[in-house]
Parts: structure tokens; C-alpha cells; sequence
């Protein structure tokens, strides 16, 4: 399972990648939350958004859940930028159509870059 918080959510722009098959199968599972918090940063006019591995700052964020089979995730690591920009992180995310029930979902997260927390000086923080 992925859970997802940027540009492939549906209604988003990049949302036509979890639908196209020839990248692999990924089946939209709920609406999903972090049950950590942390910060999502969103750069640039894009509104791209990621998350910093500060776990504890910031908020729960939302997201959605997808059962993906392995081309789909290698091909979502590629999109992604995993390893290089992001890493690929099992996160403990709450279903919010199952009652808050928790499980253990794949999600992109990136180290921090500034280990303080302070990035406002360079992007927007939800």
C-alpha cells in the first residue's frame, strides 16, 4: 500500500499516472492521515509538495491510499525521485473510512535538509 499527499491524488494533475496501466496496477483504497506528524512543505508556483523527515512537527497529513503492485511502485519511485530526492518510507497511516484504523503504508518523505525545522525562508508549510 501507498499512501499518497501530492500531484497523483485524484482531482490532482498528475493524478492520470496511478491510472494508466502500462505502469502497473494501483487500486484507490480511502482517504488516508498520518498518525505521526509532519511537515509538508509545498514549493514553488507547482504547489509541489513533500514531506520532511521531522517526525513530531508539523500536522497529520492527508492523503490517499492505493494497493500498488511492484512495476507500479518502481514506476511511482522513478516519478518520485526515489532514492535521490526522496526516500521511500513505511509510515503507520490511519483509514479515515475504517473508524482511524492504522496500517502500515509506503510513503515518500525526504531527510531534512535543515535540521532545525526552519524552512520558511524557502518554501510554503502546511
Amino acid at each position: 500500500f501507498c499512501h499518497v499527499y501530492g500531484t497523483p491524488k485524484r482531482g490532482q494533475p498528475n493524478h492520470k499516472i496511478t491510472l494508466d496501466q502500462s505502469h502497473g496496477l494501483a487500486a484507490f483504497r480511502g482517504r488516508g492521515c498520518t498518525v505521526e506528524s509532519f511537515l509538508l512543505m509545498i514549493a514553488d508556483e507547482h504547489n509541489i509538495p513533500w514531506l520532511v523527515d521531522l517526525p513530531g512537527k508539523g500536522r497529520c497529513v492527508a492523503g490517499e491510499i492505493y494497493e500498488v503492485d511492484d512495476q507500479m511502485l518502481r514506476f511511482l519511485d522513478d516519478f518520485e525521485g526515489c532514492p535521490s530526492m526522496y526516500q521511500r518510507t513505511a509510515l503507520q497511516v490511519r483509514v479515515l473510512e475504517a473508524l482511524g484504523t492504522a496500517f502500515s503504508a509506503l510513503c515518500t518523505i525526504q531527510p531534512p535538509m535543515h535540521p532545525n525545522g526552519c524552512y520558511k525562508h524557502v518554501c510554503h508549510i502546511r
